[in-house]
């Protein structure tokens, strides 16, 4: 773990501790809603396809991270690439299956209530909170968006 990933996982750490856990959900399904939106306005081109896919292949990777604080297994350190969605579907699938995938983390939140400070692995980070991966979801969908034109 690099001393950048240390700083950043420090930052998030104290930002999720100012939130309750509902708060954070909250925030991932309004951000959800809107970016859904943006997907489907967005023009069919292929930089925003393959930005979408690797959002919601992110998305879909920290999913299956999280998933360990339910069995208490850790995690196997993959990447998110076997997680993308196929970077030739249209916008408008890719606003599917980010809804979908949206969806399913918002799932995964009402499960994951009980474990909110358990630890789980980030390849870069370390290991962060629930309540912190939750953000780092919510964050990096957004920091994405920037460059969905």
């Amino acid at each position: 773990m690099t001393l950048m990933g240390n700083i950043i996982r420090g930052f998030m750490e104290r930002r999720a501790a100012k939130q309750s856990f509902d708060e954070i959900c909250q925030g991932l399904a309004s951000s959800g809603e809107k970016m859904a939106v943006v997907l489907r306005k967005s023009a069919d081109t292929r930089e925003n396809r393959i930005q979408a896919s690797h959002l919601i292949g992110i998305e879909r990777w920290s999913d299956h991270r999280l998933e360990s604080a339910l069995t208490g297994i850790p995690p196997v350190r993959d990447e998110y690439d076997s997680f993308r969605p196929p970077r030739d579907l249209s916008m408008a699938a890719l606003a599917d299956e980010f809804q979908k995938t949206r969806s399913e983390t918002l799932a995964l939140c009402d499960k994951l209530r009980p474990h909110a400070e358990n630890k789980v692995m980030h390849n870069d980070l370390g290991e962060m909170s629930v309540k912190t991966w939750l953000m780092y979801i919510q964050g990096h969908a957004a920091r994405e968006r920037q460059g969905i034109k």
